[in-house]
């Protein structure tokens, strides 16, 4: 009775200004299980709104729900003890107490060991109970209420705006969860196997809820970077493969109306619609997850078949994803895992990873613009790659970004990059040549003349490749757009440039004169 009238808010103001808590203080200490889990939970409920783990009232209800939730102790008392946990995990102090208070680690490994020691835990009762508590463990409630906003495309000066308004804030403000704190506990949660137990939800059968919210959880874990090697030791990337891959189910949705009322049909089309948004969220925070994670991690210490799988999910976030930091970390990791070697390179491809980068450049976002470039250069000189150069709405395009150089030194260093592996093909050679008049060869003269040696090594690479790909009158061409100048202002600066720049330079020099 105490636990359920503790359901409300009212109901806990009720329960605190008796004698309730020194009767359910006594009650946690019975030899009943049913009585000892019931007393916890309330216990817990009526400390949620100011849960000190270092007061009294805060280290008995831990013991008691660690109690609960040992190995020996029934489903019953685990589904309590969950339910205890879950309704206190948005508060700092609990969630940093977890993770490092004595009795409250205690409780955090019972959590982990449910799940990974018993297959039956993913399918449970419960289990979205223990996803929601690891869930909230590695965010703070500001990382929600910015999460929450994204996805209502309302921005946070806005919703203020609103609340002012309407008079609809709390004016509750709890404990800080700053960064810092929320990394510690990432790391403390990790560290007890966290990972793996997120794992177990998935693998052994969680329900779409629950791997929505385990989704959500790696995504968080993943942003923390020295936990990231950790994360594919305990399994990490074979469960968000099968998420970014899958969604929150593995069976499709059919429609079998056939025979049901028109209410019937409509409530099953509500629920196509809802787990079509759940599989799409759960896809989203599972690529980003193995984004992050192979952005800092070195590939070839990864399993093949792991990097291979990764590719597709990623991809499809880059030509789907609305959200520019997805973007940004997607085309990063896919740049990362083409250094490789050729076969993944040729898997990007095949996953049409060409025309989502090109997607991607288009943003207004310039990390996303530049790692969607860079992306393109690392898998030059492949076929299709060249093929995409030969277009000269595609050329008009990357010669912008190659001469961006006074706004984005990078994107330009990398496009440049792009066109020193492919100018030596003749048809890309032309289609340089055929470009507007002032907006071809002689932007890549501009170029030379940058001052920046990175890019001066790239550009005198391009004309070294163009007086291949333009044939016999490769150098009457050149010099008629101005290359002896560039060539001129390059040796005879007073700027110093790199040696690797300088002898690029001098070579395309002789290669003239010759």
């Amino acid at each position: 009775v105490f636990s359920n009238i503790g359901n409300t808010e009212s109901g806990r103001g009720m329960l605190n200004g008796g004698d309730a808590k020194t009767i359910l203080q006594v009650l946690v200490q019975s030899d009943s299980p049913d009585v000892r889990s019931s007393a916890a939970v309330a216990l817990a409920k009526m400390n949620a709104v100011e849960f000190k783990s270092e007061s009294n009232e805060g280290a008995i209800v831990l013991h008691s729900v660690m109690q609960l939730l040992k190995k020996g102790a029934t489903k019953e008392e685990h589904a309590k003890g969950v339910e205890a946990v879950s309704f206190v995990i948005t508060d700092t102090d609990v969630k940093m107490s977890l993770c490092t208070g004595t009795q409250g680690m205690g409780v955090m490994r019972e959590l982990v060991n449910m799940v990974i020691n018993d297959k039956e835990t993913a399918k449970s009762a419960y289990a979205y109970g223990l996803a929601y508590c690891f869930e909230n463990l590695t965010m703070s409630e500001d990382d929600k209420k910015r999460e929450k906003l994204r996805e209502m495309e309302v921005t946070q000066e806005q919703w203020e705006q609103f609340e002012k308004l309407t008079k609809s804030g709390t004016g509750q403000k709890g404990r800080p969860d700053p960064p810092e704190l929320v990394e510690q506990r990432i790391k403390a949660f990790v560290q007890a196997d966290g990972a793996a137990a997120l794992r177990a939800l998935v693998l052994n059968g969680g329900s779409s809820r629950v791997l929505e919210s385990v989704s959500r959880t790696y995504c968080n874990m993943a942003s923390i970077q020295s936990v990231r090697p950790q994360m594919f030791s305990q399994g990490a990337a074979r469960a968000l493969i099968h998420m970014a891959t899958k969604g929150a189910s593995s069976t499709s949705m059919e429609d079998n109306s056939t025979g049901k009322t028109e209410d019937d049909t409509m409530s099953s089309r509500r629920n196509r619609e809802q787990q079509t948004k759940a599989d799409e969220k759960t896809k989203k925070f599972a690529a980003h997850a193995l984004a992050k994670m192979f952005i800092t991690t070195d590939p070839n210490v990864i399993g093949h078949n792991q990097i291979m799988d990764s590719i597709a999910p990623m991809v499809r976030q880059v030509r789907h994803s609305q959200e520019d930091l997805v973007l940004f970390e997607c085309c990063m990791a896919l740049t990362n895992l083409a250094t490789v070697n050729h076969e993944t390179k040729r898997k990007i491809i095949t996953c049409k990873g060409i025309t989502a980068f090109e997607y991607a450049s288009y943003s207004d976002d310039t990390l996303v613009r530049r790692a969607a470039v860079e992306s393109m250069c690392n898998l030059c000189p492949e076929p299709e790659m060249v093929e995409w150069f030969k277009s000269r709405q595609h050329m008009r395009l990357w010669l912008l970004y190659s001469g961006a150089y006074e706004d984005d030194e990078l994107t330009s260093s990398a496009a440049t990059g792009a066109l020193a592996g492919v100018c030596y093909d003749p048809e890309v050679a032309k289609c340089i040549q055929d470009q507007e008049e002032g907006t071809g060869i002689p932007t890549l003269v501009v170029l030379l003349m940058s001052g920046i040696s990175p890019i001066i090594h790239r550009v005198a690479v391009c004309f070294l490749g163009l007086l291949e790909g333009l044939g016999a009158d490769a150098k009457q061409i050149l010099k008629e757009n101005g290359i002896e100048k560039g060539i001129d202002s390059v040796l005879n600066s007073a700027k110093p440039i790199d040696p690797p720049a300088k002898s690029a330079v001098e070579t395309l020099q002789k290669e003239l004169a010759s």
